[in-house]
């Protein structure tokens, strides 16, 4: 036996590299929620509350068994407190772009809104005299 006639020897079937690459992402991402909920402290039981589904949906999607969608990715990060950010590379180099704007320029809650100050200006016109009031509401 050689390393060249190993794969036929075994009878390992050939592995593709786009299932290399997908099998690579699946892990990478779920690792990457389990230290994240490592480093929160909670458990698959404390995120599935949080998202209104049950533990064995977590349990689910953190151990390959079920589609990881973007969604449930989403879903996730945020009850852990967290953010996903996705990284695309062509050749090395990183092709991906920011399209929304980060959080802090798009967050609004009705207790954080406030209510522009507005000027108004009032022109009042007499006979025989023009009179301007300014006027700060």
């Amino acid at each position: 036996m050689t390393v060249e006639n190993f794969d036929e020897d075994f009878g390992f079937p050939h592995i593709s590299e786009a299932l290399l690459a997908r099998e690579r992402l699946i892990f990478n991402t779920t690792e990457d929620l389990l230290l994240a909920m490592q480093d929160s402290g909670m458990s698959r039981a404390d995120i599935a509350k949080k998202m209104g589904r049950s533990k064995s949906f977590i349990t689910q999607a953190l151990d390959g068994t079920r589609n990881l969608t973007l969604k449930t990715l989403s879903d996730i990060t945020f009850a852990l407190g967290a953010e996903v950010r996705l990284t695309i590379t062509r050749n090395g180099r990183d092709v991906s772009h920011a399209i929304v704007p980060e959080k802090q320029f798009y967050e609004t809650k009705s207790s954080n809104v406030e209510t522009p100050r507005k000027e108004t200006i009032k022109i009042v016109i007499a006979t025989k005299h023009m009179d301007y009031v300014q006027n700060v509401a």
